[in-house]
């Protein structure tokens, strides 16, 4: 996981990330694109973390919290 590879003990982050029941992802500053996923989030959504990461959030999530991309079929409010 990308969030992990910034601590000194990277495997133990993951473990501590993938031990937690609740779905855990981490979002750029903009709240748009997924770096990290845990097995909870996958197991929650469907998506592997390897399908989520790098992906705009509102088209895993479809959340209103996540803003959708811009030039995105998906964008709310239009159409």
């Amino acid at each position: 996981m990308p969030l992990c590879d910034k601590f000194r003990n990277a495997n133990l982050c993951c473990q501590v990330l993938d031990s937690i029941a609740d779905g855990v992802f981490v979002v750029d500053r903009d709240r748009r694109i997924i770096s990290t996923f845990n097995q909870a989030a996958e197991r929650i959504t469907g998506f592997s973390a390897e399908q989520a990461i790098g992906q705009c959030c509102f088209d895993i999530l479809r959340s209103f919290s996540c803003p959708a991309k811009e030039n995105s079929s998906l964008q709310i409010g239009k159409g």
